[in-house]
Protein backbone atom coordinates (compact mmCIF):
# COMPACT_ATOMS: atom_id res chain seq x y z
CA UNK A 1 0.00 0.00 0.00
CA UNK A 2 1.10 3.37 -0.43
CA UNK A 3 3.67 4.93 2.25
CA UNK A 4 3.17 8.24 1.31
CA UNK A 5 5.13 9.91 4.76
CA UNK A 6 8.17 7.64 4.02
CA UNK A 7 9.07 9.77 0.82
CA UNK A 8 8.49 13.07 2.66
CA UNK A 9 11.39 15.38 1.24
CA UNK A 10 14.39 16.13 3.67
CA UNK A 11 13.96 19.88 4.63
CA UNK A 12 16.89 21.96 5.92
CA UNK A 13 19.17 20.19 4.32
CA UNK A 14 18.56 21.30 0.60
CA UNK A 15 19.51 24.42 -1.46
CA UNK A 16 17.54 27.32 -0.17
CA UNK A 17 15.67 27.95 -3.70
CA UNK A 18 14.58 24.23 -3.41
CA UNK A 19 13.03 24.62 0.09
CA UNK A 20 9.55 25.88 -1.28
CA UNK A 21 9.24 22.86 -3.91
CA UNK A 22 10.41 20.32 -0.64
CA UNK A 23 7.82 22.29 1.79
CA UNK A 24 5.05 21.79 -1.24
CA UNK A 25 5.86 18.12 -2.00
CA UNK A 26 5.53 17.44 1.53
CA UNK A 27 2.09 18.89 2.21
CA UNK A 28 0.82 16.73 -0.91
CA UNK A 29 2.25 13.90 0.31
CA UNK A 30 0.74 14.30 3.95
CA UNK A 31 -2.88 14.92 2.21
CA UNK A 32 -2.47 11.92 -0.27
CA UNK A 33 -1.73 9.86 3.12
CA UNK A 34 -4.57 11.13 4.45
CA UNK A 35 -6.34 10.72 1.48
CA UNK A 36 -5.39 7.07 1.48
CA UNK A 37 -6.19 6.47 5.10
CA UNK A 38 -10.02 7.92 4.74
CA UNK A 39 -10.07 5.21 1.81
CA UNK A 40 -9.21 2.37 3.86
CA UNK A 41 -11.18 3.64 6.94
CA UNK A 42 -14.39 3.82 4.87
CA UNK A 43 -13.99 0.21 3.02
CA UNK A 44 -13.43 -0.67 6.43
CA UNK A 45 -17.22 0.62 7.82
CA UNK A 46 -18.55 -0.68 4.39
CA UNK A 47 -16.97 -4.45 5.21
CA UNK A 48 -18.11 -3.89 9.31
CA UNK A 49 -21.53 -2.97 8.12
CA UNK A 50 -22.58 -5.42 5.39
CA UNK A 51 -21.39 -8.38 8.00
CA UNK A 52 -24.41 -8.10 10.25
CA UNK A 53 -27.25 -8.29 7.19
CA UNK A 54 -24.85 -11.41 5.32
CA UNK A 55 -25.24 -13.23 8.91
CA UNK A 56 -28.97 -12.94 8.75
CA UNK A 57 -29.15 -13.66 5.21
CA UNK A 58 -26.94 -16.69 6.20
CA UNK A 59 -29.43 -17.74 8.62
CA UNK A 60 -32.53 -17.36 6.70
CA UNK A 61 -30.88 -19.27 4.03
CA UNK A 62 -30.17 -22.63 6.02
CA UNK A 63 -34.15 -22.59 6.80
CA UNK A 64 -34.67 -22.96 3.14
CA UNK A 65 -36.02 -26.63 2.22
CA UNK A 66 -35.59 -26.68 -0.93
CA UNK A 67 -31.64 -28.53 -1.17
CA UNK A 68 -30.32 -27.08 -4.21
CA UNK A 69 -32.37 -23.09 -3.82
CA UNK A 70 -30.49 -23.65 -0.10
CA UNK A 71 -27.20 -24.45 -1.79
CA UNK A 72 -27.64 -21.96 -4.53
CA UNK A 73 -28.00 -19.40 -1.58
CA UNK A 74 -24.91 -20.61 0.19
CA UNK A 75 -22.95 -20.50 -2.37
CA UNK A 76 -24.08 -16.94 -2.56
CA UNK A 77 -23.25 -15.74 1.09
CA UNK A 78 -19.95 -17.08 0.73
CA UNK A 79 -18.88 -15.49 -2.02
CA UNK A 80 -19.99 -12.30 -0.81
CA UNK A 81 -18.36 -13.23 3.03
CA UNK A 82 -15.02 -13.96 0.71
CA UNK A 83 -15.20 -9.85 -0.98
CA UNK A 84 -15.92 -8.66 2.30
CA UNK A 85 -13.00 -10.35 4.01
CA UNK A 86 -11.16 -9.38 0.42
CA UNK A 87 -12.22 -5.48 1.42
CA UNK A 88 -11.41 -5.49 5.13
CA UNK A 89 -8.07 -7.24 4.30
CA UNK A 90 -7.24 -4.49 1.42
CA UNK A 91 -8.52 -1.84 4.33
CA UNK A 92 -5.61 -3.32 6.52
CA UNK A 93 -3.19 -3.34 3.89
CA UNK A 94 -3.58 0.63 2.73
CA UNK A 95 -2.71 1.25 6.94
CA UNK A 96 0.76 1.76 7.87
CA UNK A 97 2.38 -1.52 8.16
CA UNK A 98 5.19 -2.22 11.15
CA UNK A 99 6.32 -5.70 9.82
CA UNK A 100 7.42 -4.57 5.83
CA UNK A 101 10.25 -7.00 5.00
CA UNK A 102 9.39 -9.27 7.81
CA UNK A 103 11.15 -13.11 6.87
CA UNK A 104 8.21 -15.34 5.14
CA UNK A 105 8.37 -18.53 4.41
CA UNK A 106 6.77 -18.59 1.11
CA UNK A 107 6.43 -22.68 1.74
CA UNK A 108 4.86 -22.23 5.02
CA UNK A 109 2.70 -19.50 3.76
CA UNK A 110 1.49 -21.06 1.25
CA UNK A 111 0.38 -24.24 3.07
CA UNK A 112 -1.32 -22.05 5.34
CA UNK A 113 -3.51 -20.61 2.65
CA UNK A 114 -4.27 -24.05 0.86
CA UNK A 115 -5.81 -25.43 4.15
CA UNK A 116 -7.83 -22.65 5.04
CA UNK A 117 -9.24 -22.68 1.30
CA UNK A 118 -9.35 -26.36 0.87
CA UNK A 119 -12.72 -26.77 2.22
CA UNK A 120 -14.43 -24.80 -0.05
CA UNK A 121 -12.47 -25.85 -3.05
CA UNK A 122 -13.61 -29.48 -2.20
CA UNK A 123 -16.89 -28.47 -1.65
CA UNK A 124 -17.03 -26.58 -5.03
CA UNK A 125 -16.58 -29.84 -6.75
CA UNK A 126 -12.84 -29.27 -7.68
CA UNK A 127 -9.90 -30.45 -5.49
CA UNK A 128 -6.61 -28.63 -5.12
CA UNK A 129 -2.76 -30.21 -3.80
CA UNK A 130 0.50 -27.98 -2.95
CA UNK A 131 3.59 -28.74 -4.02
CA UNK A 132 6.54 -27.48 -1.76
CA UNK A 133 9.33 -27.10 -3.93
CA UNK A 134 12.20 -25.73 -2.27
CA UNK A 135 10.15 -22.62 -1.05
CA UNK A 136 12.53 -19.77 0.25
CA UNK A 137 12.03 -17.31 3.00
CA UNK A 138 12.09 -13.60 1.92
CA UNK A 139 11.73 -10.40 2.95
CA UNK A 140 8.08 -9.38 2.11
CA UNK A 141 4.71 -8.08 3.50
CA UNK A 142 3.24 -11.87 4.59
CA UNK A 143 -0.73 -10.11 4.61
CA UNK A 144 0.14 -8.77 0.80
CA UNK A 145 1.63 -12.47 -0.21
CA UNK A 146 -1.86 -14.21 1.29
CA UNK A 147 -4.29 -12.31 0.11
CA UNK A 148 -2.88 -12.36 -3.51
CA UNK A 149 -2.90 -15.84 -3.01
CA UNK A 150 -6.28 -16.35 -2.02
CA UNK A 151 -7.19 -14.15 -4.90
CA UNK A 152 -5.14 -16.34 -7.29
CA UNK A 153 -6.61 -19.73 -5.87
CA UNK A 154 -10.36 -18.37 -5.29
CA UNK A 155 -10.20 -17.55 -9.49
CA UNK A 156 -8.97 -20.92 -10.39
CA UNK A 157 -12.46 -22.12 -8.79
CA UNK A 158 -14.33 -19.40 -10.13
CA UNK A 159 -12.66 -19.99 -14.04
CA UNK A 160 -12.54 -23.96 -13.98
CA UNK A 161 -15.35 -26.49 -14.27
CA UNK A 162 -16.22 -28.86 -11.39
CA UNK A 163 -14.15 -31.61 -11.53
CA UNK A 164 -10.92 -29.50 -11.97
CA UNK A 165 -7.48 -29.60 -10.86
CA UNK A 166 -5.85 -26.78 -8.62
CA UNK A 167 -2.02 -26.92 -7.92
CA UNK A 168 -0.57 -24.46 -5.73
CA UNK A 169 3.51 -24.57 -6.12
CA UNK A 170 5.24 -22.84 -3.74
CA UNK A 171 9.22 -22.81 -5.37
CA UNK A 172 11.76 -23.39 -6.72
CA UNK A 173 13.20 -19.85 -5.23
CA UNK A 174 10.96 -17.19 -4.64
CA UNK A 175 7.98 -18.20 -6.55
CA UNK A 176 4.07 -18.71 -6.19
CA UNK A 177 2.03 -20.30 -8.74
CA UNK A 178 -1.29 -21.52 -9.15
CA UNK A 179 -2.70 -23.33 -12.14
CA UNK A 180 -5.11 -25.95 -12.76
CA UNK A 181 -6.30 -28.33 -15.62
CA UNK A 182 -8.94 -26.09 -17.14
CA UNK A 183 -9.64 -24.78 -20.22
CA UNK A 184 -6.97 -21.89 -21.33
CA UNK A 185 -7.15 -18.86 -21.82
CA UNK A 186 -8.25 -17.60 -25.21
CA UNK A 187 -5.53 -15.86 -27.01
CA UNK A 188 -7.67 -12.59 -27.96
CA UNK A 189 -8.25 -12.40 -23.95
CA UNK A 190 -4.52 -12.61 -22.78
CA UNK A 191 -3.56 -9.07 -23.50
CA UNK A 192 -6.19 -8.29 -20.81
Amino acid sequence: GPRALDRRLPQGTLPVEIEPLAAATNEALDRLEQAFAAQAAFAADVAHELRTPLATIRLRADAVTDAAARAALLQQVDRAARVIAQLLSLADLERPVQDDGAAVDLGALAEEVVAERAPAVLASGRTIALQVDGAVTIPGQRAAITLALENLIDNAVRHTPAGARITVVAGPGARLCVGDDGAAIAPERLGK
